[in-house]
């Protein structure tokens, strides 16, 4: 008999096993990682070579992170209530999570506006700081969207009233990816602040 999804969440099939799309999913881990870690190479090789300046951070960033440790908080909290039947408090926290989602978008995008009026993203071919810094920012941004989607996706759902059990894997799975990009945020973060002097 083919197994569903639903049959996958129920208790007597969670021991021990991962879902191949959870597989999926750390694989896809393993390839943002490979990815990002290029750039921070070619930050570091940049700037030990001598050509390059001094780009402060933007201040925007702090903010950014703020936003996103609340929404890794609150979606937490959503995936704990969820799990717990507790289905009204979850819908609750998934609505501030979206929200605080969007916000930190928008957040990147008044930090880059910051690096704009400064002149930091102009190319010079002597110094690409600014560059990398609207690269890492920008492709973790991609990254983000890519939470919001299934985000937005379970939002609709609960508004409907159909977050139930049927869902338990998606709500796995985007909770999972949304804790990484916040902790690669933060990394990504603390990075540009060690290196920009």
């Amino acid at each position: 008999m083919e197994q569903t999804i639903l049959d996958i969440n129920r208790p007597q099939f969670n021991h021990n096993k991962t879902h191949p799309k959870e597989l999926l999913l750390w694989l896809a881990y393993g390839s943002f990682l490979m990815f990002f870690t290029a750039f921070f190479s070619v930050y570091i090789y940049k700037k030990s070579s001598g050509a390059w300046s001094q780009i402060d951070v933007p201040n925007g960033f702090i903010y950014s992170t703020l936003l996103m440790l609340v929404s890794g908080i609150t979606f937490y909290l959503s995936y704990a209530n969820f799990r717990k039947g507790m289905i009204k408090r979850s819908k609750q926290f998934l609505y501030i999570s979206l929200i605080v989602g969007i916000s930190f978008m928008f957040a990147q995008w008044f930090s880059w506006q910051e690096m704009f009026d400064r002149g930091d993203f102009v190319i010079v071919k002597d110094n690409v700081a600014g560059t990398l810094i609207f690269i890492l920012s920008g492709c973790h941004l991609l990254h983000v969207l890519g939470g919001i989607v299934p985000m937005t996706w379970l939002c609709v759902k609960a508004g409907l009233n159909q977050l139930d059990d049927s869902l338990g894997l998606g709500f796995k799975l985007t909770h999972s990816y949304w804790h990484f990009l916040g902790a690669l945020w933060l990394y990504i973060y603390l990075f540009l602040l060690v290196n920009q002097y």
